[in-house]
């Protein structure tokens, strides 16, 4: 049996990957911020940037996953998309009305 890669194991270790993605994701939220704030005047340019900047996230996500955790990524699968996607946005859009919406109308 092959011995695995030290520097695999220490890539795979929970505490590395939080160190390695932690940073990574705060600053493409923050580049697409700057983007979106860029952009505020022409939402079509804003929504495709974002759109690019969620698919540039997938990618990152998958290929870390498939390489460094070396196991399927069936969290992106297909099989089941319209439940779970559907599932998915009605729960965020109701912790939306319950938690956003509310602070948008102003003090009671």
């Amino acid at each position: 049996m092959a011995k695995p890669n030290l520097l695999l194991k220490i890539l795979q270790f929970p505490l590395v990957r939080l160190l390695i993605l932690g940073p990574l994701l705060f600053v493409a939220i923050g580049v697409s911020n700057g983007f979106m704030f860029t952009f505020a005047a022409k939402p079509a340019v804003a929504l495709a940037v974002a759109a690019a900047m969620a698919a540039v996230g997938l990618v990152v996500y998958w290929a870390f996953v498939r390489f460094i955790e070396q196991r399927p990524v069936r969290e992106l699968s297909l099989p089941g998309i319209g439940l779970e996607l559907g599932a998915g946005m009605l729960i965020g859009a109701g912790l939306c009305v319950v938690l956003v919406c509310p602070l948008k109308s102003g003090p009671p």
